[in-house]
């Protein structure tokens, strides 16, 4: 058969040339180079004319196949505790943003944040748990034996674990996109991480994660900051559609290190507002929509930021557009991505937006709230209408958790001005989760998706029964994906059941202002 390919070649700093072909035979290198590795949908091909120990070792792709495909290994039973300060504290949570959005500022890629100074991003103030170079350049070298373990670790422990996408395309898009080295930092902090939080791992692994993210959030800041963006010709067009990407790809691995490791974040408010205003950019989101694995990262920054938006103690509105989920008719939605369809996710746009006007004073419980409210209930229990049937996908599967995510959304609608009736309500709706989620095995990517439905539920368990369920379901959820998130929602659930008050007063007596959890 033949192969239509574009190919680009690309040297980096250190002398490393290589090639990125696109083949429509995923799976197949081409053995007429030396050096070919299958990297999903994407053939690398390396010529190594470089020698110094700190150039990138050609060899790391050996195999990488085999780390993409991996099934996952059985999971660890490992407790963390909550008391350690978490390593995402000594750089994203204290990271000064001082920058905010103003009116009379604009993004030079788009309307929207002002940009991050180098300034801003390096003024961090750590804890004092670890030790941590402040170049962000002293352990970026690594053998050839831990960089494999690195690599090995994100493609067969932790990809799988992020996103329901049988193969995950953004490790492509980042090596693709991305200059070569920042790809490379932005898949080794993601597993030094996840070894750390996991307990797999001592502080060494924090210290070397902690350098690759620095090193990739020097380049996001470039890319943010950016100023010769103003090209009106059709290869400056292009050249920003790319760059704009790249934010985009890098946005993401900012935020899944903060899910990572303790859930919250003071970055992330503003990369998603960075990420909203890129694909308001009507030419830019048209140049994403047509291409699937593009497509994919802004329906899972949109899930990231609805999520966020949902639980934020200020009520914040999301960033993203409702169109950007996808509905049962499009060839690609966040039912793939993420197991909840895009219908549910309007829904739960409609209940940020109720929450909003709840939380500013512009909304009582009358008529007006019970009239909305019985639209968002119909919205859901529409469920089942999101789903198509196909007997090559796990249809049941599938509903189980359309109904699950259905159930969150409507227990969050419910909760925002109770009464006996819908107290009621939602006692049905966390029985009715308890037995659906009961029914899903819990290593299905369906489950490990569910974070923060399982979060909603918890929140609303009264009973005995209900709240041995999901204690069970959350420890569960941790031992099989060991991020600290996961952690950190079984302590806030916890402490809305023995202190009897709601999870935004938990959030705020335990979040610095503008700081985000982030139930990912």
């Amino acid at each position: 058969m033949d192969t239509d390919e574009s190919l680009n070649t690309l040297t980096d700093q250190n002398g490393t040339t290589f090639e990125i072909v696109k083949s429509t035979q995923v799976g197949q290198p081409d053995t007429s180079f030396k050096n070919s590795h299958d990297f999903g949908s994407y053939q690398v091909h390396i010529e190594d004319t470089s020698s110094g120990v700190g150039g990138f070792n050609t060899k790391i792709f050996e195999n990488l196949n085999l780390f993409m495909h991996a099934p996952v290994t059985e999971p660890v039973n490992v407790v963390g505790e909550l008391t350690a300060k978490s390593p995402l504290t000594q750089f994203f949570d204290d990271l000064l943003v001082e920058n905010r959005l103003s009116s009379n500022q604009k993004l030079v890629l788009g309307e929207g944040p002002s940009p991050l100074s180098i300034e801003t991003a390096q003024s961090n103030i750590f804890d004092g748990l670890v030790e941590v170079s402040r170049t962000g350049k002293g352990l970026l070298n690594m053998s050839y034996e831990e960089e494999n373990k690195m690599l090995k670790h994100f493609f067969k422990k932790l990809l799988p674990l992020l996103d329901a996408h049988p193969r995950s395309p953004w490790p492509d898009l980042a090596l693709r996109y991305c200059d070569f080295d920042v790809a490379r930092s932005c898949f080794i902090s993601l597993a030094c991480i996840h070894i750390y939080e996991s307990r797999e791992g001592g502080k060494e692994y924090y210290k070397k994660g902690i350098d690759h993210i620095h090193s990739t959030m020097n380049h996001l800041i470039d890319s943010i900051s950016t100023s010769d963006a103003t090209s009106q010709s059709e290869d400056g067009a292009n050249s920003i559609h790319i760059r704009s990407f790249v934010i985009l790809v890098l946005v993401n691995v900012h935020i899944l290190f903060a899910v990572l490791e303790k859930g919250k974040s003071s970055l992330a408010r503003y990369l998603l507002k960075v990420f909203a205003s890129l694909c308001n950019g009507q030419d830019f989101y048209d140049s994403l929509k047509d291409n699937e694995n593009k497509l994919s990262l802004v329906l899972v920054l949109s899930w990231y930021d609805t999520v966020s938006a949902i639980v934020s103690p200020d009520c914040r509105l999301p960033f993203c557009s409702p169109e950007w989920y996808g509905t049962m008719n499009d060839d690609f939605s966040t039912l793939k991505m993420m197991g909840c369809p895009g219908e549910i996710f309007k829904a739960m746009l409609e209940v940020c937006y109720l929450r909003h006007e709840i939380h500013e004073g512009r909304m009582d419980d009358d008529e007006r709230f019970e009239a909305e409210l019985d639209r968002v209930k119909l919205q859901l229990m529409c469920y089942r209408e999101y789903i198509n049937y196909d007997s090559d996908q796990n249809y049941v599967l599938q509903l189980k958790g359309a109904q699950c995510w259905s159930l969150a959304v409507y227990v969050s609608a419910l909760r925002l001005f109770k009464n006996e009736q819908r107290q009621n309500a939602i006692s049905a709706a966390v029985n009715e989760f308890i037995d659906i989620y009961g029914s899903i095995p819990s290593l299905s990517p369906t489950v490990t998706q569910m974070v923060w439905p399982v979060y909603a539920i918890g929140c609303e368990c009264v009973s005995k029964s209900e709240r041995e369920a999901l204690h069970g379901y959350m420890v569960k959820l941790y031992e099989v994906a060991q991020m600290g998130t996961l952690y950190l929602l079984r302590w806030i659930v916890e402490q809305v059941w023995e202190r009897g008050i709601t999870q935004e007063e938990v959030l705020q007596e335990w979040l610095e202002d503008r700081v985000d959890y982030l139930p990912l």
